[in-house]
């Protein structure tokens, strides 16, 4: 235990200074990569919300909101067995009209 006081505490074997240069290193050659895209607009491109589309949904059409307080929150999950979703299949589905 002694020993493990004086590498641990003392440093020692002089590893202080090695993991400290380390960390150094990490900080110094941090990149974020998101922020890259994020100001690139030829990148940023490439991040849509659906791929096979333009188009953009708006979060109230995702996401059924409540009213709380004066404050909109998502709404509960539904208790088990109840749809989880608000969508519904088209009347000319084939398959949503068929017995399940």
């Amino acid at each position: 235990i002694e020993h493990l006081k004086e590498v641990i505490i003392e440093d020692s074997i002089g590893i202080n200074d090695e993991l400290d240069k380390r960390m150094q290193h990490l900080v110094d050659t941090y990149h974020d990569e998101w922020a890259v895209v994020v100001n690139d607009p030829e990148r940023r491109k490439k991040f849509k919300q659906f791929v096979n589309t333009d188009e953009n949904q708006e979060r109230q059409e995702m996401i059924e909101f409540v009213d709380m307080r004066g404050q909109l929150r998502p709404a509960n999950w539904p208790a088990d067995g109840q749809p989880q979703t608000n969508w519904e299949a088209p009347k000319s589905d084939i398959f949503a009209l068929r017995e399940k």
